[in-house]
């Protein structure tokens, strides 16, 4: 595939048991969802940017390990169904659009930019996460963006809102989670009196949550 500037890849074996596809080289990858066959893609070149269009490998079932060094961000639905995704390696993404991720059930290695700044609705709901997730800069999310998510035990955040509003049920369903740290240092605007439940409606559902910390706040 090298060469390659703005493709759809065709001509992919439909018949071969399992297709490992090297990106490098490519700048813009539009679609391959629903490619059954497809195991494993790489592009090591963290200096070459890749853009993925919307659905890019939406429903690729077999789809087990994504490494992408150059892509800034994983627009809506790029992921979205992949249900045999284990392994997902985005250093430089530090957007994550709605819907993303959303059903990869064995996702169970994830890494992203340390800058992390967004992630959408839904963009990891229903997927499994790392033990551990530490979103200290992440500063904008949309509603239920990790919600019924399996695996995360321990949460790191420095917001519960977005412009002053807070967010439905972002980690709603959460079964696993057991600890949250609030780095901030304020519960946003006059909602800390008129609905003080609305940050905690941010982990509904979240039975095992035992422990939550928020040694910096300030009233």
């Amino acid at each position: 595939m090298q060469g390659i500037s703005t493709y759809r890849l065709v001509g992919l074996d439909p018949s071969a048991e399992s297709i490992i596809l090297n990106l490098d080289n490519v700048y813009n990858l539009m679609q391959l969802s629903g490619v059954s066959n497809l195991y494993q893609v790489m592009a090591s070149n963290p200096t070459q940017e890749l853009t993925l269009n919307t659905y890019a490998f939406y429903n690729c079932s077999r789809l087990a390990l994504v490494s992408l060094a150059g892509l800034t961000y994983i627009p809506s639905y790029a992921f979205y169904n992949c249900s045999s995704l284990e392994e997902a390696i985005f250093p430089k993404a530090a957007n994550i659009y709605p819907y993303a991720f959303m059903g990869c059930s064995n996702l169970s290695h994830l890494e992203l930019s340390s800058s992390l700044y967004y992630v959408g609705e839904y963009a990891l709901a229903s997927t499994r996460l790392p033990s551990v997730l530490d979103l200290t800069n992440c500063n904008t999310w949309g509603s239920y963006a990790f919600a019924n998510c399996l695996g995360l035990e321990d949460v790191t955040i420095n917001s519960f809102s977005n412009n002053n509003s807070y967010i439905n049920s972002v980690f709603k369903g959460a079964k696993d989670l057991k600890r949250v740290t609030y780095l901030g240092t304020r519960i946003h605007g006059s909602d800390r009196y008129n609905n003080p439940s609305g940050c905690c409606s941010m982990f509904a559902d979240c039975s095992q949550l035992s422990e939550v910390y928020m040694q910096n706040l300030s009233w």
